[in-house]
């Protein structure tokens, strides 16, 4: 299944517009935790792990949450570089990064609409959602309908 998501995610970031901000890194980690956290507690209800490495009753299992944020770190700034690379092959995108910018637009919103895009309309505002590092408030700019 990871392979899978891989393979979607890859093509959806040669295909849409959007381009991966660097601060973003803490959604990615803050998942992760949550992940975790909820392993933690479902392991004490049932008393079973979905990965061997995820046990905590060993030792060994401090190596091996350390080498998983890693992992995280490493397959993002992989994903950064990629977006990256997009932005620079398509220079309409570079001029277009910034937190409020074009690079969040064009987005398909499931909602209905008119036009050439059938049921589906783009939305008009951007989409912003952006975490300040190292600590700091999110903000989420929703578009207006």
């Amino acid at each position: 299944m990871h392979a899978v998501n891989t393979v979607l995610f890859l093509l959806e970031l040669c295909v849409n517009r959007l381009l991966i901000r660097i601060d973003a890194i803490c959604f990615l980690l803050g998942w992760a935790l949550i992940y975790c956290a909820y392993i933690w507690v479902y392991n004490a209800v049932a008393g079973w792990w979905p990965y061997f490495f995820l046990d905590l009753s060993s030792w060994v299992a401090i190596p091996w949450y350390a080498a998983l944020l890693v992992v995280h770190v490493a397959a993002y700034s992989i994903a950064f570089s990629a977006s990256r690379l997009k932005q620079w092959s398509r220079p309409e995108l570079a001029k277009a990064d910034s937190p409020t910018g074009p690079s969040h637009t064009g987005l398909i919103a499931l909602l209905p609409g008119e036009g050439e895009a059938g049921p589906w309309r783009i939305l008009a505002q951007p989409v912003v959602i952006t975490c300040d590092l190292p600590a700091g408030p999110g903000t989420v700019a929703v578009p207006k309908a």
